[in-house]
This record gives structure tokens, sequence and C-alpha cells, in this order.
């Protein structure tokens, strides 16, 4: 039974093993295009300047261009809605402030923040 046992574990770490090389190799990779930066907030705001300026040191750390995308309206919902509606792969990301919480309790959002 011990024996049978030792050969599950060696087989589970191979496969975990075998499957964190394959993250690495796609984390080496990250990224490989643009990142989207949605912005819930109108253009030459200060919310906007600030975004501007982590794109622009994000754009020098990963050496891929921030594609600034502004979304203003509805108290930000349609930035955030724009956001939550993103495909989950790392490329689109974005700029949240004290709105995405009173949206939630005033019911602007019907969506859970988690």
């Amino acid at each position: 039974m011990r024996r049978s046992w030792d050969l599950i574990m060696i087989v589970l770490l191979l496969i975990f093993v075998m499957n964190l090389e394959n993250k690495i190799e796609a984390a080496e990779q990250y990224p490989v295009k643009h990142i989207t930066f949605i912005v819930p907030l109108e253009a030459g705001s200060d919310g906007d300047i600030v975004s501007r300026k982590l794109a622009e040191k994000g754009s020098a750390i990963l050496g891929k261009p921030f594609v600034i995308v502004n979304k203003p309206g509805a108290g930000s919902t349609i930035g955030y809605r724009e956001l939550l509606n993103a495909k989950p792969d790392g490329y689109t990301i974005g700029l949240t402030t004290a709105t995405i919480i009173t949206n939630k309790l005033q019911g602007l959002m019907p969506y859970e923040l988690s």
C-alpha cells in the first residue's frame, strides 16, 4: 500500500512540475501585444492624468505600449462595466476609484465586487 501511495505522489509531482514549466514559459512571453488601460473618467481629468503616468511607467517596465481608453459617464459605471466584460487575459486593465463602492451602494452596478 505504501508503495502505491509513493507512486501516486511521484506522478502528481511530475504533473505539477510540467504544468509549472508551461506557466513559467508563458510568463516569460508576456506581454506580446499592447495593454489596454480603461479609465472610467473624462480625458484630462485628474484620474486620467494619473492613469497616463501609470501607463507610462508600466510601458517602460513591460516594454509594450499601454493604450488609454477613456469610458466616462454614468458615474463611472460605463468604464467599470467595460472592465467587467473584458476578456481575462491580462491585456485589459483599468483604473478604479471610490466611485466603484458608492455606485454599488446606490444600486447603479448590478454586479458583485470581488
